[in-house]
């Protein structure tokens, strides 16, 4: 089980976390990410971040959220998402998760087949 961590696709060499700010992390995006990782995305599982540890998952930035996959995607940055940070504000700030709704990491279990 781990936390989600992707490059950041407007800001060169800086990478974060995935806020799961809908609640809506899915097994397709799940799929992606552990396909991504070097499984083969069989045996994927989306994690609740509210499941999640509080020391697991450290406040610092976060990249992208409202991610939503087909699953056929080879990278979660090929899925349609939101950025959270555009410009080198992103070194200066710290882009939390909203709360509003379960406002945590995205996490994933992958398993090998």
């Amino acid at each position: 089980m781990g936390v989600v961590h992707v490059k950041s696709s407007t800001l060169p060499g800086m990478s974060g976390m995935v806020c799961d700010e809908t609640g809506l992390w899915s097994q397709n995006e799940a799929k992606v990410v552990c396909r991504s990782a070097g499984y083969s995305g069989n045996l994927a599982w989306p994690v609740d971040p509210a499941d999640m540890p509080d020391d697991v998952l450290p406040a610092q930035h976060y990249v992208i959220k409202n991610v939503k996959c087909v699953g056929t995607e080879q990278t979660i940055n090929q899925c349609p998402h939101t950025d959270m940070c555009m410009a080198m504000e992103f070194l200066e700030k710290t882009f939390r998760c909203p709360d509003q709704y379960s406002g945590k990491a995205a996490a994933v279990v992958c398993g090998r087949n």
